[in-house]
């Protein structure tokens, strides 16, 4: 009976760690907004994107979106991809960072900084340890700092 509880528990050990191991050395990257270049326009702001896993990453694609913008006029407008782009980073080692920078569209509809409203989405397709390919998803919304600067902060998505 001692036998079969010690299996056990060693094969439950076993599993756990396994999975810890796993959770720890996956893949990771992590978006956050650069220096505000215009205090009215967040748009103009540069994200930097960070690998935070222990691989290098390969294979990076950007898609941006824009959830919503509502200018000062009350011009809405909703649920269009953006334009944009990172600095021709095909590879980005552990730690290393590169910035992506939007080119909003929506200019061309009419709306103009400065804004009461805006969400974007950034979707980053990346490949890692040359089999593992992964999608994170980052939501972002615009906030008024109290010297009115315009600035984006995360928004938890599910």
């Amino acid at each position: 009976m001692f036998k079969i509880v010690k299996v056990i528990f060693s094969a439950i050990i076993t599993i756990v760690t396994l999975y810890t191991s796993l959770l720890v050395f996956l893949p990771r990257i992590s978006i956050s907004p650069s220096v505000i270049l215009d205090p009215q326009d967040p748009f103009k702001t540069p994200f930097i994107i960070t690998n935070d896993g222990f691989f290098k990453i390969k294979d990076i694609s950007v898609r941006t979106a824009l959830i919503k913008v509502i200018d000062t006029n009350n011009t809405r407008f909703e649920g269009v991809g953006l334009e944009s782009n990172i600095n021709d980073q095909q590879r980005l080692r552990p730690s290393k960072q590169t910035n992506l920078n939007i080119h909003p569209n929506i200019f061309i509809h009419g709306i103009k900084a400065p804004f009461k409203e805006a969400e974007i989405g950034i979707a980053v397709d990346f490949q890692s340890l040359y089999f593992f390919n992964k999608s994170e998803v980052f939501k972002f919304r615009m906030a008024t700092t109290t010297a009115g600067e315009a600035n984006w902060i995360p928004i938890n998505s599910n």
